[in-house]
């Protein structure tokens, strides 16, 4: 009933790819300039350059004629339930802002309209995400440890050679690459985690990151493949809540300390002032005036204003505060989470529809 329109989604989110597109081609050398010229007390603008913007607007066409076939008005008595309806109209319209996205990459537009696909919540959640940010900048971090490279092939810990234990371990079908053009530490993508090359760190953060690609990311993916909606593999709307899921695994591990807490803290600010209008070198300031490093306020900066403005970051703590209140209710969250990309909305929507995880799950994945 559905397979044409999972086929659509799934080609629309592989033709729009708003993160990867947001990604400047010369992001590591234009970092290290700005980095050198901060240091020296000149607060230049970034000069990020982007792959050509693609012609989407088959795209818009296919997901346009989606989302007229499943708005309300339209639907026929024999279409899907309405429950599963409204989530594929939903993630059709999510996508076809970030296909307006795409073409704005690099332009003034791009931060406002970003700011209508990635955003802050309620008031509520607003509010107590800043404040979570606020503290966790304050803690004090622990004492320097040793570290490992993060693609070191000869060292047993580091972060590659621990990840592929535990793709080996699992028998997952996905391979470990090092990429040295990254913004984040490491990056799961379809039959794929990424980690960026050149990076030291501890043995407690290798040990969270695996965590929070393979049990955030990598497993819910393999998942949804044996599911018997497709919508669960391109992702119901928001389901970028799987970072807040995500980041309350790691708070399982020994890495989600105050050194951990104080980035993610610092990560939220930065996104905030972007959505506030900052400028590149404003957002950076902010940062060194709470207290990061000239190295680490840069990075930050830099990732939050990739695009022109994404701040896909303000999503990690928002998506957490979300993520605890509806565990916190008796929403069995981390059961639906775990089956695929299901934002936290969706997945109440569904839990309030009567609809159980496991009635999602193939014959051949029981």
């Amino acid at each position: 009933m559905l397979g044409a329109v999972d086929r659509a989604l799934a080609i629309a989110e592989r033709r729009i790819s708003l993160v990867e597109r947001c990604h400047p081609t010369n992001y590591i050398a234009e970092q290290r300039r700005l980095l050198e010229a901060w240091r020296t007390g000149t607060h230049c603008a970034p000069h990020w350059q982007y792959a050509p913007r693609p012609d989407l607007a088959d795209v818009q066409v296919t997901l346009e004629a989606v989302v007229a076939h499943l708005s309300p008005a339209t639907r026929g008595a024999k279409g899907p339930p309405a429950v599963w309806a409204d989530l594929y109209l939903a993630r059709a319209a999510e996508l076809l802002v970030e296909a307006s996205l795409v073409r704005a990459i690099g332009t003034r537009a791009f931060a406002a309209s970003a700011g209508l696909r990635f955003r802050v919540g309620d008031a509520s959640t607003a509010r107590r995400a800043r404040e979570l940010a606020g503290r966790w900048i304050r803690e004090r971090p622990p004492a320097a440890e040793p570290r490992t490279r993060s693609d070191s092939e000869s060292e047993p810990r580091s972060l590659v050679n621990t990840l592929r234990r535990a793709v080996g371990a699992r028998r997952l079908p996905v391979r470990v690459e090092v990429r040295r053009d990254m913004a984040a530490v490491a990056a799961a993508a379809e039959d794929v985690v990424f980690v960026r090359s050149g990076l030291e760190l501890r043995e407690r953060d290798v040990e969270r990151i695996v965590v929070h690609e393979i049990d955030g990311h990598v497993v819910p993916r393999l998942a949804a493949r044996r599911a018997t909606i497709g919508l669960l593999t391109v992702g119901t709307a928001r389901s970028e809540d799987e970072e807040g899921r995500a980041l309350a695994l790691e708070g399982r591990t020994g890495g989600f300390d105050a050194l951990r807490r104080g980035e993610l803290g610092r990560r939220h600010l930065a996104a905030l002032s972007v959505r506030d209008g900052a400028t590149w070198s404003e957002t950076t300031q902010l940062l060194c005036d709470s207290g990061a490093s000239e190295e680490q306020a840069v990075a930050i900066a830099s990732r939050c204003h990739r695009g022109g403005g994404l701040a896909r970051e303000i999503v990690y703590l928002t998506s957490l505060v979300r993520y605890q209140d509806a565990m916190a209710v008796g929403v069995p969250l981390e059961r639906w989470m775990a089956r695929g990309r299901i934002g936290i909305s969706a997945a109440r929507q569904l839990h309030d529809e009567g609809v159980l995880p496991q009635m999602l799950s193939s014959p051949e994945a029981a």
